[in-house]
């Protein structure tokens, strides 16, 4: 019946004596709302390029892109990557770690501890006074020298502390965001680090060869190549695992772009988290997960702790949940990270949950007045968050004994 009135309808459409003029005006209105359709997707795709659902391509034809690079090439770690500077570089002392006002002196005060991480280690957001290492070393009553560095993932942080052969603190802490773990799976910033020229600062990273870790440096373009190689980071970054047209769906943005906004929803791992409001890392958590990265953090993570050891240091793994990680938890009872910590268990290396230890003292408050909500840092810890956390940290390692172990 429905196929009947479908052909009668086709029949009597074609039978309609229509003017060269509404022709004209039907092709008018299917003409704008195709621009709008067009113009919509394009403003959305180059938000999402700022959330790495699309691929971000660098003004590499700007005046300022050779001295850009130039600069980037000189100031860079030749390991660990951006920055090259540890050292007197303004908010740090001359041992490079962040100043630490209740101790200002490393060389007169040895550390007792020393931390190593991303951001979140560091402390962004807020003051020396304020950051959690500062606040911890009060505690303690002796220094926490604070090697964190924004943007770090698990595997630059483990490096910065192999290649930091004068630190003479008793207990090492390593801090993992539970986002680490996506970075532990690039090279590019272009892919996790939303930047400006982002797209022309690398990382190192490592890939597991027989279980064991292996080193994939920095990769280095002379200026003739550096083009070619930001615009076709799959043909020059072969340990990247973000790169366009790959498992993790990054696409590029292409015309018509109403298609590739089409494609990002059907294909982009990203947008499909944020559409099912579940964390992105989620994901990467899932030990069959594409990029293998929750091997690679665990193998990094226990590497980290045998280092430790070998040193006659004692090692501690701290895990700091993100906003959103904190509301994900508290709507399913599920920390996205529990299957590292469950990894690491298995390995007999016990880690903190940060996460945990905040929601037994926030039990019916609102957890997001410990998170800054100021979008310059937005989702790192405010002084209050930094306070908490350096009050979990002292008692987790007076529970565990670690207080003896520090030289006074």
């Amino acid at each position: 019946m429905a196929l009947l009135i479908l052909e009668l309808s086709v029949f009597e459409f074609m039978n309609v004596n229509i003017s060269g003029k509404q022709i004209l005006k039907l092709l008018s209105l299917l003409l704008f709302i195709f621009a709008m359709l067009e113009l919509s997707s394009f403003l959305t795709a180059k938000y999402l390029s700022s959330r790495f659902v699309i691929f971000y391509e660098p003004k590499i034809d700007s005046e300022k892109f050779e001295e850009y690079y130039a600069t980037y090439l000189r100031t860079r770690h030749e390991i660990l990557g951006p920055p090259l500077r540890f050292w007197n570089a303004g908010d740090r002392d001359n041992s490079g770690s962040r100043i630490v006002p209740a101790f200002p002196d490393p060389e007169e005060d040895d550390s007792c501890v020393s931390i190593y991480g991303d951001s979140f280690t560091w402390a962004s957001g807020v003051g020396h006074d304020e950051a959690w290492g500062n606040l911890l070393s009060i505690l303690l009553s002796c220094g926490v020298s604070n090697f964190g560095q924004l943007s770090y993932g698990t595997d630059q942080a483990f490096l910065r502390f192999e290649l930091n052969m004068d630190d003479r603190a008793r207990v090492v802490i390593l801090g993992h965001l539970s986002s680490d773990i996506m970075r532990n799976v690039a090279q590019s910033y272009g892919f996790v680090s939303p930047a400006p020229m982002s797209g022309l600062r690398y990382k190192p990273r490592f890939i597991l060869e027989r279980g064991e870790l292996k080193l994939i440096p920095i990769p280095y373009f002379p200026l003739e190549e550096v083009r070619h190689a930001i615009l076709n980071p799959g043909k020059h970054l072969p340990s990247e695992y973000f790169v366009p047209g790959g498992d993790a769906g990054t696409l590029r943005l292409e015309f018509p772009y109403s298609w590739s906004m089409l494609k990002a929803l059907l294909w982009n791992r990203q947008l499909r988290a944020v559409l099912e409001r579940r964390p992105y890392s989620l994901d990467f958590y899932d030990e069959d997960h594409s990029s293998g990265a929750l091997e690679l953090t665990t193998k990094i993570i226990e590497s980290f702790y045998v280092l430790a050891v070998e040193r006659g240091k004692h090692p501690l793994v701290v895990i700091f949940p993100a906003p959103d990680d904190m509301q994900y938890f508290e709507k399913n009872g599920l920390w996205v990270y529990q299957s590292l910590i469950d990894s690491l268990n298995d390995k007999n290396i016990q880690s903190l949950n940060i996460g945990e230890k905040l929601l037994e003292r926030y039990q019916g408050g609102d957890i997001d007045e410990i998170y800054i909500q100021e979008p310059k840092s937005k989702g790192h810890f405010n002084a209050e968050g930094n306070s908490l956390v350096a009050d979990i940290i002292y008692e987790y390692m007076n529970e565990k004994g670690l207080l003896k172990n520090l030289d006074y």
